[in-house]
């Protein structure tokens, strides 16, 4: 007989994780669609190779994901 697996309920909007609120969003990859968690705001400090950085949630592009201007002037104080 197999056993069931229990039914847990997915937020439909956001949920709080380790220093950041994320929400499920389906996006595609390879061509096929999947559920993944995407950061929706992020709380607490972020750091990226020991270097503390202010990520930005939202940006038209790539490197626009991390507020420079703001990053440096906290690294060079």
């Amino acid at each position: 007989m197999k056993s069931k697996k229990p039914k847990i309920r997915i937020p439909a909007e956001e949920m709080f994780t380790g220093g950041a609120f994320v929400r499920p969003e389906c996006v595609e990859k390879d061509g096929r669609k999947m559920w993944c968690w995407v950061v929706s705001e992020f709380m607490d400090d972020s750091y990226w190779n020991g270097m503390y950085i202010e990520p930005r949630e939202l940006a038209k592009t790539r490197d626009g994901l991390i507020d420079v201007e703001w990053t440096l002037s906290i690294w060079n104080n």
